[in-house]
């Protein structure tokens, strides 16, 4: 079993390395093959610009599914165990308008609250060995494509107090969020064990038997006839 580890240790190293490698050749570009920024025209140089007054920063744990495994190869097993959770990051950010060239307070621009919320998921994988040791894997993040994001203009001060976690707006759209994740969790999950969980012990020779089944028996020995 401790080469069903190997293989999966370089496994996820080689997909660390993949990313290294695609982007040595945007690192190694020279400077002068670069093209040169274009010049900013007088409107562009005079647009609105941001800064962020304040920011609320929010993960909330959305589901948790511990799934047992054991896993076979010649004729020796390992007891698995995957852990898999599922949770939503964002924040909601505060932000003030500020024209170049002009005073603050010479023109009255209204702030924005603005909120952003992703989904990830992420996954250990953990071996108990005959002696009862116990080693996990690095845990592994997915980024899942459900997200929410949104802003809402800030009509007075009064209203601009109120950007943060509890804002109504933003607190609705986490809220839809994370309710939707919650409802399909299961799907996530076997979708999770199907297409990352289930090839890697595949590709190391190793076949995946949900703890509590039966081994397949083995085959009867066939009678010759005389």
């Amino acid at each position: 079993m401790r080469e069903v580890r190997c293989k999966l240790a370089r496994a996820a190293a080689s997909g660390r390395r993949a990313l290294l490698i695609a982007a040595l050749p945007a690192l190694a570009a020279p400077a002068a093959a670069q093209a040169p920024a274009p010049a900013a025209s007088p409107d562009a140089a005079a647009a609105p610009q941001e800064v962020v007054v304040s920011r609320a920063d929010r993960t909330d744990t959305v589901a948790i599914a511990d799934l047992p495994l054991t896993i076979v190869k010649a004729q020796r097993q390992e007891q698995v165990l995957v852990r898999r959770a599922l949770f939503v990051s964002g924040s909601v950010e505060r932000r003030r308008p500020v024209v170049a060239g002009v005073a603050e307070g010479d023109v009255a621009l209204a702030e924005t609250c603005r909120w952003s919320f992703k989904s990830y998921l992420q996954r250990e994988i953990c071996f108990t060995s005959m002696t009862g040791m116990l080693s996990c894997t690095e845990p592994e993040v997915t980024t899942l494509a459900d997200a929410a994001e949104g802003q809402a203009e800030l009509a007075d001060d009064a209203a601009a107090m109120t950007c943060g976690e509890s804002f109504g707006q933003a607190a609705a759209a986490r809220a839809s969020l994370v309710g939707d994740l919650r409802a399909r969790s299961a799907q996530l999950f076997e979708a999770d064990q199907a297409s990352k969980v289930a090839p890697l012990f595949r590709a190391a020779g190793a076949a995946i038997r949900p703890v509590g089944a039966a081994a397949p028996a083995p085959a009867s020995p066939r009678r010759q006839r005389r």
